[in-house]
């Protein structure tokens, strides 16, 4: 599915965003998800992701209490529900533009794809 200029991966839960990763043969950028969610939370999902997929970009999401959310997700960016369109745009170029540890891609140009695992 192609949104914003990004091809986007989509998954109902942690779960499937994960079998999806698995499946899924190219690279994937970016992973927006909640941190909570039915069958596998958020800060297991990003566990899994990194470590299958080093060098993986991860945007956390929550409507719950922040200092609960970044004491689980110490080293990952943040974005506090509510949020509009123009706030997840720009939190996602500002991210997509850093460069990724541990990329075992090297310098090759973001494909601009990801997976995205939304609560359910």
């Amino acid at each position: 599915m192609q949104h914003e200029g990004y091809f986007v991966l989509s998954a109902a839960d942690g779960h499937e965003g994960l079998e999806l990763s698995r499946k899924y043969p190219g690279p994937i950028d970016l992973v927006i998800t909640d941190v909570k969610m039915p069958r596998l939370n958020g800060t297991d999902l990003c566990a899994h992701l990194i470590e299958e997929r080093p060098g993986i970009k991860i945007l956390v999401m929550s409507g719950a209490d922040v200092r609960e959310i970044v004491s689980q997700n110490v080293n990952m960016p943040f974005l506090p529900k509510p949020f509009d369109g123009e706030a997840l745009k720009a939190k996602v170029r500002s991210i997509l533009a850093q460069p990724a540890s541990g990329d075992e891609r090297g310098t090759a140009p973001p494909t601009s794809s990801g997976v995205t695992a939304r609560e359910g």
